[in-house]
């Protein structure tokens, strides 16, 4: 009989050790193979393969594909959906706690300056691996870190870059309060494709979120601002 799935509630417990809690961290933002897994947390490729085993045994992760390799391609891992479910759950009641805190000791002005460099930060945690990359590569690996928060991304072709979409917001617990999120998670889209993103979510009953990334320069950027913002106006 094939062993059920460990409770959810297992990843609050952080039942599976300190090293496995941190795989699962580097695979919520993003770090998805067997190598750079162990090329972040300074382990051997076998010691990250039993890390992601047992994980894989619980029903935390699964493995979703592969890309190409030197030598033979790299599996692709992700949380299963019910792992994303709680760790979004949470992630999103610290952020809306911590926005709420800064509304109430920051001018208006000064809290869209400190979440756009929140988002820079966070991209420079791991946007560095993919910087010589294709636009196209560089914009699939984003997607992929929205779906690691509980999104449901896909990428469509746009003129003359790409636009990131998702029928749901992972963020959706901040974003209806906070809606200057989501110019954070412009930033950190910026930051990790290193190009320039416009953010130009749907928020409300049914928020989806959009993002476009640019294969020019932040003049294209500038130029469907401009245009989204008098669409909007007549709308």
């Amino acid at each position: 009989m094939k062993k059920n799935p460990a409770p959810i509630a297992q990843l609050k417990r952080a039942r599976f050790g300190s090293r496995r809690t941190e795989v699962v961290d580097l695979l919520q933002r993003g770090i998805h193979t067997v190598w750079e897994i162990a090329l972040r947390l300074g382990l051997t490729r076998n010691a990250v393969r039993s890390h992601l085993l047992a994980l894989e045994r619980d029903g935390l992760v699964h493995r979703v594909g592969s890309e190409p390799g030197t030598r033979r391609p790299h599996e692709i891992y992700q949380l299963t959906p019910r792992a994303q479910k709680y760790l979004a759950q949470a992630s999103s009641a610290t952020l809306s706690a911590v926005i709420t805190a800064m509304k109430n000791v920051l001018p208006a002005k000064e809290l869209p300056k400190l979440l756009a460099t929140s988002g820079e930060v966070l991209a420079s945690r791991y946007g560095k691996y993919h910087r010589e990359r294709p636009l196209a590569s560089r914009v699939q690996s984003a997607a992929r870190v929205l779906n690691s928060i509980g999104g449901a991304a896909q990428i469509e072709k746009q003129g003359d870059g790409f636009c990131i979409l998702s029928q749901g917001c992972p963020l959706a617990g901040v974003t209806a309060d906070h809606p200057e999120t989501c110019y954070m998670i412009e930033k950190f889209l910026a930051g990790l494709t290193h190009a320039p993103v416009q953010e130009s979510c749907l928020r409300g009953p049914h928020p989806r979120c959009r993002f476009f990334v640019s294969a020019n320069d932040a003049r294209t950027i500038r130029r469907r601002r401009t245009t989204d913002s008098t669409d909007r106006a007549q709308a």
